[in-house]
């Protein structure tokens, strides 16, 4: 009986077990390759921000010192971030080595020219020229305009709104080490919840009037705002970055954390603050309330005969592609949950129930939509990530959040109250310039 019982029990022979364990080791690679590619391309994306923020930072600094007279750069002082260094550092065509200073005049433009490098070996290229302090006004962003292609345009300068407006009436916008450009003006009743409130570099192009309540620039990782025009504040604003205003400036009330740099007139209220080292520096006349004003206040404020501005380098957004470019390329009219890329003209997006998924679908990732004239994202718990091109029309969203970047000639209004905007930069979902869907 016991010799039957024996007989007849099963189990697995080496080579099963053998191919058993080839498998799961294939498995085990496999996933340990996609994590760590995983890891590898996030860490690449966060040494590129590092690096452009260290460069944005070098270049405000040289702007500064060359509007101010003569002077002397020296290496070792040039970098603030002690885990990144230089690899290569010119000024007015001369290499300039560890340890070494060269001195400025500032009567002459300075051609500035580096590559920052970090301990992996990633880079980052600057070749600009700081205009004489006799000259016109020189760059304050650095707003990138590449010779390459509007993707690297987008890319480099972490795009994540552009258009001619941004309409929000959501609830917050995380935007750390992003650009906003927007090509028209900007209102306070168009910017419910602190819109600009958590980005770090914002170019407007055109006047702003903001009465009450808006927080412009991030707190974390402050930049540079740019208005092409007049800016207005009102009470209990709170403001970031370094500031130029290409027009007049009129603070009744709003705490300035920056340096701010006026062409033209400025105009004061009771109960504006500077804070700590910040000044605001202006071309025109100054008016303030007579009696009894904060002398704390008037000794931050400095007249010049010209100050800092930018110049404009900002990209056109280019044409779309041919037609049978998108049907090559995989777009079609279908909306799915994941990955879908979809191209037509004036596009509607709205949660629906799936009779292959056999659920009601309201999340959408990494979709690339492509419209030849409106995009409208539209439902109630609505979640979407992905980018949005509107190049001849407008962008409008209904939803719970949205992650990514928008391209919409006419803007972006957002018209939901709780829709919560984070910025992911072009490359998390467009990785070759060949896959880009414009021009």
């Amino acid at each position: 009986m016991i010799k039957k019982y024996l007989s007849k029990e099963s189990g697995l022979t080496l080579i099963e077990l053998l191919a058993a364990l080839t498998i799961s080791m294939a498995v085990i690679g496999a996933i340990y390759g996609v994590l760590n590619s995983s890891l590898k391309f996030n860490n690449k994306t966060q040494s590129h921000i590092d690096l452009r923020q260290e460069a944005n930072i070098i270049i405000t600094q040289l702007r500064q010192q060359h509007q101010g007279g003569n002077y002397d750069i020296c290496y070792d002082q040039l970098l603030f971030n002690d885990k990144l260094s230089f690899d290569k550092l010119s000024l007015n065509n001369s290499l300039i080595s560890k340890g070494q200073c060269s001195s400025i005049e500032s009567s002459v433009d300075l051609v500035v020219k580096f590559t920052l490098a970090d301990k992996e070996h990633n880079t980052f290229d600057i070749d600009t020229v700081i205009e004489s302090k006799r000259g016109s006004s020189s760059l304050a962003i650095d707003i990138e305009k590449p010779n390459t292609s509007f993707y690297d345009y987008l890319k480099f300068n972490n795009i994540f709104v552009y258009g001619k407006q941004f309409a929000f009436e959501g609830d917050k916008v995380n935007g750390s080490n992003a650009t906003m450009v927007i090509l028209g003006n900007i209102l306070g009743s168009q910017i419910n919840g602190g819109a600009y409130g958590k980005v770090s570099n914002i170019y407007i192009d055109g006047y702003g009037v903001v009465d009450s309540g808006q927080q412009f620039g991030s707190n974390t990782h402050p930049g540079t705002l740019y208005f092409n025009g007049d800016l207005s504040l009102g009470s209990y604003q709170d403001i970031y970055g370094d500031v130029y205003i290409n027009g007049n400036f009129k603070n009744i009330g709003s705490t300035i954390n920056g340096n701010v740099y006026v062409n033209g007139d400025v105009e004061l209220g009771w109960t504006p603050t500077i804070v700590g080292n910040a000044k605001i520096f202006y071309t025109g006349t100054l008016s303030y309330p007579k009696n009894g004003y904060p002398q704390s206040v008037l000794s931050k404020l400095i007249h010049q005969s010209e100050v800092p501005l930018l110049k404009q380098s900002i990209e056109a957004i280019p044409d779309l592609k041919p037609t049978q470019w998108y049907v090559n390329n995989g777009y079609s009219s279908k909306i799915k949950p994941n990955n879908m890329k979809i191209y037509g003209d004036n596009i509607k997006i709205q949660s629906y129930y799936d009779q292959n998924l056999g659920k009601y679908v309201d999340t959408f990732s990494n979709s690339i939509i492509v419209s030849e004239g409106d995009i409208t994202v539209s439902s109630g718990g609505l979640k979407m990530t992905g980018v949005l091109f509107a190049p001849k029309g407008k962008v409008t969203f209904n939803g719970t959040s949205f992650e990514g970047l928008v391209i919409a000639r006419d803007g972006f209004f957002v018209v939901s109250g709780g829709t919560t905007l984070t910025f992911k930069g072009i490359e998390n979902y467009i990785k070759d310039v060949k896959d880009f869907p414009l021009q």
